[in-house]
């Protein structure tokens, strides 16, 4: 069995890299061009961009007095935070970064963390790939296929939730694989992940 270098393990991620930021710059232009937002300004502006500001804040509380407050009127349901919170992406890591949303930047690093979630679909779903085996430039076209899909675009850009599944759900069903015992398949099951050593995507979705 072959054993990858570091250079070759990490290379599939700069291909990638190169041409998710090629797209992304593609479509950006376009829109600019045609003088249209790259996100809906609906959804976004009025109810994920305040609740990342409010869990910025909520962190911030933490840090410094170590109490977290439950219930706040002001967030957007009429009652506790945690729905709200957790509706909007209250389990996603990335919304951690919202601790530093302060000021004018705050608006900014919100802009970052969408791009880099954008990328992470891409990186999450290369990973998969490569993990199980796949070819490296079939791998880097499904990572670009997946993120820029109409899975994340244009409905991660409406829904900013859909785009927090969007790259966890690859990673997710890498760590389900690590949980499932060797040898614990049936026939049918081994016919249909094609005798690899790894459970085939179907194949994992279809057991949750």
């Amino acid at each position: 069995m072959k054993i990858e270098s570091k250079r070759e393990k990490w290379l599939p991620f700069g291909w990638y890299s190169a041409l998710f930021f090629v797209f992304f710059g593609v479509g950006i232009l376009f829109h600019v061009i045609n003088g249209r937002s790259f996100i809906y300004n609906v959804d976004a502006p009025g109810q994920d961009y305040p609740t990342f500001l409010y869990f910025g804040k909520l962190l911030r509380r933490f840090l410094s007095t170590g109490s977290v407050r439950l219930y706040d009127f002001s967030i957007g349901l009429g009652s506790d935070v945690i729905s709200p919170l957790n509706f909007n992406g209250f389990g996603d890591p990335l919304n951690l970064l919202s601790v530093f949303a302060v000021g004018k930047g705050a608006v900014r690093l919100y802009e970052f963390t969408l791009i880099l979630r954008l990328w992470l679909c891409g990186a999450a779903m290369l990973l998969f790939c490569r993990r199980h085996g796949k070819d490296t430039v079939l791998s880097v076209l499904g990572a670009v296929l997946y993120v820029f899909s109409a899975f994340a675009l244009p409905n991660g850009l409406q829904f900013y939730q859909i785009l927090n599944a969007a790259y966890i759900f690859p990673l997710l069903l890498i760590q389900v694989e690590k949980f499932i015992p060797a040898g614990s398949l049936t026939e049918n099951d081994e016919k249909m992940r094609g005798g690899g050593k790894t459970l085939a995507p179907h194949c994992v979705t279809g057991m949750l």
